[in-house]
């Protein structure tokens, strides 16, 4: 772990320096400012701007993320680094259920999203997407 928050409704962590872990808290409602608020956290805990990253929300603990907050994480210019995907990790019934109303009602000009049970899966899958962006990169350079 290189950084981390602790906000009021989740706790956010910064792992090798490029894939953010974020836990929200028991029986949150992620609202627009919460996401505002957390989205931001990371923003300052990127090394620099342009950086490749991605992103694992544990929603085992969310009761719901309404439509402006999901919007609001899935916006491409939300995020000062280059945004490779979005992993949701839950291990309960309601968890799945939001996830996967997030991911249906992303837009398709968004980066991809995935629901998983545990979160090693999550990272394996981020690190992959982030690692082929970045010989992408090289071999265009």
């Amino acid at each position: 772990m290189f950084k981390q928050e602790q906000l009021e409704f989740a706790k956010i962590e910064l792992l090798r320096q490029e894939l953010f872990y974020i836990k929200l808290g028991n029986r949150v409602t992620l609202e627009l400012d919460m996401a505002k608020t957390m989205i931001g956290a990371c923003n300052q805990m990127l090394t620099s701007e342009g950086s490749f990253c991605g992103y694992i929300i544990d929603m085992s603990g969310a009761a719901f993320v309404t439509e402006d907050a999901r919007n609001f994480i899935a916006e491409l210019n939300t995020h000062r680094g280059k945004v490779e995907a979005l992993a949701l990790v839950s291990n309960n019934h309601l968890g799945n259920i939001i996830s996967t109303l997030m991911i249906s009602f992303a837009g398709t000009d968004t980066f991809p999203m995935q629901l998983f049970k545990q979160t090693s899966e999550a990272e394996d899958w981020l690190y992959q997407l982030i690692s082929l962006a970045k010989r992408k990169m090289l071999k265009t350079a």
